[in-house]
């Protein structure tokens, strides 16, 4: 295991059929995750961490305000990734200026496994 694959890892995700995938890919790879369906329930989890987290989150889901969170999680030192669709290139523009690493949801649900075992983070 990698020392990235050891940080903690959190997974800030309302959509329950992904979050449910997720699961799936991580349990069968033996990575525990923990998951947020909010950002109060993101915020309440995150202060364990100490800085060191790594968080993946939804970039598409507007009810998670995931550009007006970021800034903060990206001072905290978190590192952060943010999936979406590909077309919604104003969005992955904004993120990767706040310090979030993006990629299209086609791409990080092929790399999944990967992902969660530590790699593609920077």
């Amino acid at each position: 295991m990698t020392e990235t694959a050891a940080q903690p890892l959190y997974i800030l995700v309302a959509d329950l059929f992904f979050r449910s995938k997720i699961r799936a890919v991580a349990e069968a790879a033996g990575v525990v995750v923990q998951f947020a369906r909010s950002v109060d329930e993101l915020q309440t989890l995150l202060p364990k961490t100490q800085g060191d987290a790594r968080v993946i989150i939804d970039l598409n889901d507007r009810s998670l305000r995931p550009l007006e969170i970021l800034p903060g999680l990206a001072q905290a030192g978190h590192r952060l990734l943010g999936f979406l669709s590909h077309v919604d290139v104003a969005t992955a523009n904004a993120a990767r200026e706040i310090g979030c690493a993006v990629m299209p949801r086609s791409k990080f649900v092929e790399n999944l496994p990967a992902i969660l075992a530590g790699e593609f983070w920077s």
